[in-house]
């Protein structure tokens, strides 16, 4: 939770300004995105109190931000990629496949190599919040196979087609870049199979004025067109969730839910100023107790005079505000329930639910169906996105991707006794081999493929039926 002083209420929330590069119809789209990181972000004085004025201002002795999109994101993230997704080849024999495939779920840190488990998550807590995110792969020289980097969606511009609103039709993405005095864009137009680099130097009036690759130092060894060894985009959009078909982006998890933000910060900042009056009040003593300076003998005392309505002198008293607190406490807990309900964030998932403990666990992914469903919803997405940017790590590594499967975990913690009976339980009928049993194993979660098939081998003898001993006749 953050909060704002009162000093720094008082002075000016400017509006945060698009990149001069940008083109005029570029800009909103830009904005759009920028309000949704203010929100991810905390800086709600931006989204919120931009355009008061310091007078309109002043009714917050401090400004309180309690991110809930925050909030809302972390938990849509988690449950998405809080447990990693297993990526397996439907080859089990072939254990040079499985390596490449951990390389690129599992990342590397040594090569500096963001795997997909952990560059997910983070895509999945900003995609949150602006909707919608992208991939790119691309390919070092000391590469074995593509890598994977995020682009931020306000340097990425998907193109529609003109003929089908829901089909992105090329990439533009914009890398700024400065020189001494002079400012320049790098702006590369993806294609399918191929991308095109162009450099313009931005003016200070904002106009982009073309000049050649070689300008500077750090675009001198680009060529303008270069293959990609790809017959689709080297970059992967994710939507967030689209509940429209006639769109190539998604939609951001704040749209129904920013005005409750707004609420919820105004009515905590105000409550606040007045737990601070509650917390020294003024005293009112009887007419003449102080002086024309206004003082007494205490001086930390604040005190006001006054008298009854029939001029006769009052019994020295503190002056308290009725502000009706226990009312507005309970209106913020309305708000703040009513934006998980708009948001498909069940009090269960938020860790706010009075309800639960161990005796209750069955009934938990009940009491989570909404979140689970949304979810679910975003999953929809990204397990293409997944799949995408697996066989694109091959493709662009000039190799042919192995077939492989994806597994995905819904978030929701299992006890190992319950696992382990469920596992047992599909052995046991057939469902699960001997092998997939052992692989699940945490104890094998690291395991080689060399220890797993040791660790089969060895549950086979001991499961071998023990042969009678002969018996002798005398």
């Amino acid at each position: 939770m953050l909060s704002l002083s009162e000093k720094e209420l008082t002075q000016n929330i400017t509006p945060d300004a698009a990149p001069s590069y940008l083109l005029p119809e570029e800009k909103p789209r830009w904005h759009r995105f920028k309000t949704y990181d203010n929100l991810l972000m905390g800086n709600h004085e931006r989204v919120f109190l931009t355009g008061l004025s310091a007078k309109e201002r002043k009714q917050f002795t401090r400004y309180i931000i309690a991110n809930f999109c925050r909030f809302i994101s972390k938990i849509s993230a988690d449950f998405l990629f809080g447990e990693h997704i297993v990526v397996e080849t439907a080859d089990k024999e072939n254990s040079a496949a499985q390596a490449q495939l951990d390389l690129i779920v599992r990342g590397d840190l040594m090569q500096q190599r963001k795997g997909i488990n952990e560059l997910g998550h983070q895509t999945a807590f900003v995609g949150s919040a602006y909707g919608n995110t992208y991939w790119q792969v691309i390919k070092e020289d000391d590469d074995e196979l593509g890598r994977l980097t995020y682009l931020s969606p306000m340097r990425c511009f998907p193109i529609a087609s003109k003929n089908n609103a829901d089909r992105i039709e090329k990439y533009l993405t914009y890398q700024p870049m400065s020189a001494g005095q002079k400012d320049y864009v790098l702006i590369t137009e993806h294609r399918m199979g191929e991308n095109e680099y162009t450099l313009y130097e931005v003016t200070k009036e904002g106009e982009r004025v073309r000049v050649e690759l070689n300008e500077l130092p750090e675009t001198a060894t680009l060529i303008n067109i270069e293959p990609t060894k790809l017959k689709s985009f080297d970059i992967i959009s994710i939507p967030n969730i689209k509940d429209r078909p006639d769109t190539v982006e998604g939609t951001s998890d704040y749209v129904d839910i920013m005005d409750l933000q707004a609420e919820i910060n105004r009515r905590i900042s105000q409550s606040s100023g007045v737990f601070d009056k509650h917390f020294n009040p003024k005293m009112s003593v009887p007419a003449g107790v102080l002086d024309k300076d206004g003082r007494v003998r205490k001086d930390n005392f604040e005190l006001i005079e006054s008298t009854s309505e029939d001029g006769k002198l009052i019994t020295p008293q503190y002056i308290t505000f009725d502000s009706h607190m226990k009312e507005a406490v309970e209106w913020v807990e309305k708000v703040i329930n009513l934006l998980y309900l708009l948001s498909e964030t069940s009090n269960t998932a938020a860790g706010d639910d009075q309800k639960g403990g161990v005796e209750a666990f069955e009934t938990l992914r009940m009491r989570m169906m909404r979140t689970l469903a949304k979810i679910n919803r975003k999953r929809t997405f990204f397990e293409p996105a997944v799949r995408a940017a697996i066989t694109t790590c091959f493709t662009i590594a000039g190799k042919e991707a192995p077939e492989f499967t994806v597994q995905w975990q819904d978030g929701i913690p299992v006890s190992d006794e319950d696992a382990a009976k469920k596992d047992a339980d599909l052995h046991a009928s057939g469902a699960m081999s001997l092998e997939k049993l052992v692989r699940r194993r945490p104890d094998m979660a690291e395991a080689s493929e060399e220890d797993i098939m040791a660790e089969v081998e060895r549950i086979r003898k001991d499961q071998e039926p023990v042969s009678p001993a002969p018996t002798i006749n005398v």
